[in-house]
């Protein structure tokens, strides 16, 4: 290998680290993550998901019954953990629903992001 290549592959690996160590970042603040895409208005994981906000609040009422929730409810709304609402779209509806529905995330984070 060439300096060059070794040092691309540094870089490269340097570059998904750091991605990783954004993922792992925790904040306190709601805003934050929502605006990180790590937490989610009712509206935004019925866009990923791809269905209607009424089905996505009776989601989280029918998760929170089964003890298993992927959200939790403030006022008369829910603010959902992305990973909880990623891992049941992947449990229900397999791991191809998941990736899609994760691309939908990454645009609707990459689009809050733009001025």
């Amino acid at each position: 290998m060439t300096d060059n290549s070794h040092k691309s592959r540094i870089i490269a690996d340097l570059e998904r680290a750091l991605a990783y160590l954004k993922e792992l970042e925790t904040s306190d603040d709601v805003l934050v993550l929502i605006r990180a895409g790590r937490a989610l208005t009712v509206d935004m994981a019925a866009e990923i998901r791809q269905c209607g906000s009424e089905w996505m609040r009776q989601l989280c009422e029918r998760t929170e019954a089964m003890k298993r929730p992927i959200g939790t409810k403030f006022g008369r709304d829910w603010i959902i953990d992305t990973n909880r609402l990623l891992n049941w779209i992947e449990q229900n509806e397999g791991s191809h629903a998941r990736a899609d529905a994760k691309a939908r995330l990454k645009e609707i984070v990459s689009c809050r992001s733009c001025p």
